[in-house]
């Protein structure tokens, strides 16, 4: 615990400078894992924008290497500009944990149920970066969101996948958020704030991925409760 205190420590120092307006929080995630050896729960850093609210949106980002981090940060302070809640995920197992298994999936989706039931998020999408890209977008998959969260159960609004040449790949939802969620407002930001900081998405293809719609343009977001 000691040791995991001193990470978190650094990790604040290095974020505080560049986001002054920025709350941190620390929540306990456990993988959605479907294995006879339960998963272990992990304690992650949750960025959210001073002004964020329960129903407001965020984004999990999730990370296998420090090569990744570096681009994460830069895309984690453009969607909090954008208001939306960020939790940092480094993909691997928790220490001391019996159970190294990692299952990436599982991840994202323990991190969704999180977010989602615990933290009071609205919509919330999953953005891996270099090897872990592929969870990000398997997880919006409806078959595999039902087999590890049941059929009733939460559902990423959109995945991206960032390679280490700063490609992006997307993946919408199947089943729309609600309109109280504002997804197509928020679609059109999200591609808006991946643009500038980690790599260059192509606006048309990631908005009809994440959208369902050929194009369309950011607008504002309704007033603050």
């Amino acid at each position: 615990m000691a040791a995991l205190a001193l990470r978190m420590d650094a990790a604040w120092a290095q974020l505080r400078p560049a986001t002054p307006f920025v709350l941190f929080d620390l929540v306990w995630v456990t993988p959605a894992a479907q294995g006879q050896q339960p998963p272990c729960s992990r304690l992650l850093m949750l960025e959210l924008p001073r002004d964020w609210t329960t129903g407001d949106a965020a984004a999990v980002l999730l990370t296998g290497s420090p090569d990744d981090e570096t681009a994460a940060r830069r895309v984690a302070a453009a969607l909090l500009a954008e208001q939306a809640g960020v939790l940092h995920y480094p993909s691997g197992p928790a220490e001391s944990c019996t159970n190294r298994d990692v299952d990436q999936v599982a991840e994202v989706l323990g991190a969704l149920r999180t977010l989602r039931r615990e933290s009071g998020a609205g919509v919330v999408v999953a953005i891996g970066f270099g090897g872990t890209g592929a969870a990000a977008t398997d997880a919006v998959r409806e078959e595999i969101a039902s087999r590890h969260l049941g059929a009733g159960g939460p559902r990423l609004a959109a995945g991206a996948a960032r390679d280490a040449t700063g490609h992006w790949r997307f993946r919408g939802g199947a089943t729309p958020p609600p309109p109280e969620e504002h997804w197509h407002v928020r679609a059109p930001r999200l591609c808006q704030a991946l643009a500038g900081p980690g790599g260059t998405p192509d606006a048309a293809a990631c908005l009809a991925a994440l959208r369902g719609a050929p194009g369309g343009t950011a607008t504002a977001l309704p007033p603050r409760r």
